[in-house]
């Protein structure tokens, strides 16, 4: 991740990747009981919670477990469907419910994540990322703009270091003047454990509590996997998949674009399905779903500094049984139509146009929307036009940073997203632009001049190739300038579609590595190195008996009778399209001049 944005393009098996650089930051792994998710929805008493986001460790199967372990007296409620990775239940009774989910993996059982779930929407729900490289005198920033209030209401931040090693004197900077504190900094001071709480008060009191401990001086930096949106699809329907949107930080603060290597498992699918992933070319993968149900697919990238694992679900068949949860997205413009990205864009008094409109639901199902404003300046009280529909306008008052909500609901499942409207300096946005189709020169032009930076920052440029497309891919790439902010970028002619030119799986095909040659330059061998010879022997000549061979010293005759066969085994590296080539020539002697007949 990084202190704005970074953008991933593929052209044809290929991936170019743009960072721009002001400070490189690291998202800090979520603990287990932070990848269930859960909604309540107040109309019908139904809680939905969802576990797809759990990652295999390695690339096995995931089995789910869950039970309501505590629930209020003499509710009867009940998970009707335990073993699936999305489970609802009905609260019958206004309480507080204990929910348990038990995973194995393999056959092997992983420490229980407890979670307690409440009727009660009154409260807020507090989250927050730890931001940055915990590196030892380096600052690392707590994000807590995606906390919020079920209701809409706006929210105070109270942060507190509840844990650090012995002997730190690592504090919390000071607090700007108009500021709300939603984001903080720490700079660690000693090798070690920190522990972070952070406190989110409504307006009428309602709290609530979350703590995050990070290490610092020990922690290694990883790629970002990106397996794509879920989806919901048709049984039977053939879905893609790709890995193109993940990138990879290194550790010393740079993007220096290292190759990465994507696998794909699938960790949970409906127990009479036989499913089973497949390669395209251009690393893409295919899946065809064939029994109705959910699918949890999981991506793993490694890269050079470690390994990241992201999920992405398909919900195939009957499309009442499984509702695939909706996805918000804010875009927000100036009234001169210019859009609000990152940086210092918003001015006091003048209208922010907020959209929703982005936002989308697989299932197709009719998205109602809800726009609240989760933190702004002290003091502050700055006006919506409307607090509901696709459209709305914002009108900021105060000088600072404002964190506006839209929260997406399909009538059974809901996503909320947020944007941050600031008139302070923030971090850079990379625009590689958009994905290209390969020239017949194979020499594309690439420009990041649309990419902004923030106002007292100098940014830096870095082109380079992530790979993921095709074994070998960054190495067919040449990329002229790849610090500057315009370059281009030419591509190695391919042999087939997704395949490098020039990469030969035969051992020995040239025939080179043979016995010693005799009788002016030919000789005849059992086997000579990577080949056998199922009938008869190998008779090896040199280029000069007339075969019409021009790029090598030695060549191998056949006949059609007593050495007429050579074979050979070839191991391929990765799965997917191999093209096999021979050159062969009718040798020049009169008598034997009719069209040679090769069976390959």
């Amino acid at each position: 991740m990084f202190n704005g944005r970074s953008i991933s393009r593929s052209f044809a098996g290929f991936q170019v990747f743009l960072a721009i650089i002001l400070s490189l930051v690291f998202l800090s792994p979520a603990a287990l009981a932070q990848d269930v998710t859960s909604r309540y929805e107040v109309a019908t008493g139904q809680f939905t919670i969802d576990g797809t986001d759990i990652v295999s460790t390695g690339s096995g199967t995931l089995t789910y477990s869950w039970v309501l372990a505590t629930q209020p007296p003499s509710s009867g409620a009940f998970i009707s469907t335990p073993n699936e990775p999305v489970v609802g239940f009905t609260a019958d009774i206004p309480g507080a419910y204990g929910v348990e989910l038990q995973i194995t993996e393999d056959g092997v059982p992983r420490t229980p994540v407890q979670l307690t779930l409440s009727t009660d929407t009154s409260l807020p729900v507090a989250e927050f990322d730890v931001v940055g490289l915990p590196t030892i005198g380096e600052a690392v920033r707590l994000d807590a703009r995606n906390a919020y209030h079920p209701n809409g209401l706006a929210l105070s931040y109270d942060w507190q270091l509840t844990g650090s090693p012995a002997g730190s004197a690592s504090a919390f900077d000071p607090l700007a003047a108009g500021f709300s504190g939603f984001n903080r900094t720490l700079v660690p001071d000693i090798d070690g454990e920190y522990q972070v709480q952070l406190t989110v008060t409504d307006w009428s009191g309602g709290t609530d509590v979350i703590s995050q401990t990070f290490t610092a001086g020990k922690a290694a930096p990883i790629a970002d996997a990106d397996a794509g949106s879920d989806r919901s699809v048709e049984l039977g329907a053939t879905v893609f998949l790709d890995p193109f949107a993940s990138i990879n930080p290194s550790a010393d603060g740079s993007i220096d674009g290292s190759e990465l290597v994507a696998s794909w498992s699938v960790v949970y699918k409906p127990t009479s399905s036989v499913a089973e992933l497949g390669i395209t070319s251009k690393g893409r993968q295919l899946f065809v779903p064939d029994v109705a149900g959910l699918y949890v697919i999981q991506l793993t990238i490694t890269g050079e500094d470690g390994v990241s694992r992201d999920t992405v679900v398909i919900s195939a068949g009957d499309a009442n049984a499984t509702n695939v949860a909706p996805q918000s997205q804010i875009s927000a413009a100036m009234p001169d139509g210019t859009v609000i990205t990152t940086g210092p864009a918003i001015v006091v008094d003048k209208v922010v146009a907020l959209s929703g409109v982005a936002s989308s639901d697989q299932d197709g199902d009719l998205l109602s929307y809800k726009w609240a404003l989760v933190s702004g300046p002290q003091g502050s009280a700055p006006s919506f036009s409307a607090t509901s529909g696709p459209n709305v306008s914002f009108t900021p008052d105060i000088v600072g940073d404002y964190i506006v909500a839209l929260t997406v609901d399909d009538g059974t499942s809901a996503d909320t997203s947020t944007i941050l409207l600031s008139s302070s300096p923030t971090g850079p946005v990379a625009v590689a632009g958009s994905d290209l189709v390969l020239p017949a020169d194979r020499i594309i032009s690439v420009d990041a001049g649309a990419s902004l930076r923030s106002d007292t920052v100098s940014a830096s440029y870095l082109w380079s190739v992530l790979g993921l497309g095709t074994e070998g891919a960054v190495e067919a790439v040449t990329i002229a300038t790849p610090l500057a902010t315009n370059t281009t970028i030419s591509f190695e002619t391919l042999s087939a579609p997704g395949l490098i030119a020039g990469r030969n799986l035969i051992t020995n095909g040239s025939f080179e590595t043979h016995g010693t040659l005799i009788n002016n330059g030919w000789g005849s061998f059992e086997t000579i190195e990577g080949w056998t010879s199922p009938v008869g022997v190998i008779e090896v000549q040199e280029r000069n008996f007339g075969t019409g061979n021009k790029n090598e010293n030695a060549v191998v005759e056949l006949d059609a009778n007593f050495n007429s066969t050579i074979a050979t085994n070839v191991v391929v590296e990765t799965a997917g399209e191999h093209t096999f080539s021979l050159d062969y020539a009718k040798r020049g002697i009169p008598i034997l001049l009719q069209n040679p007949n090769v069976l390959v």
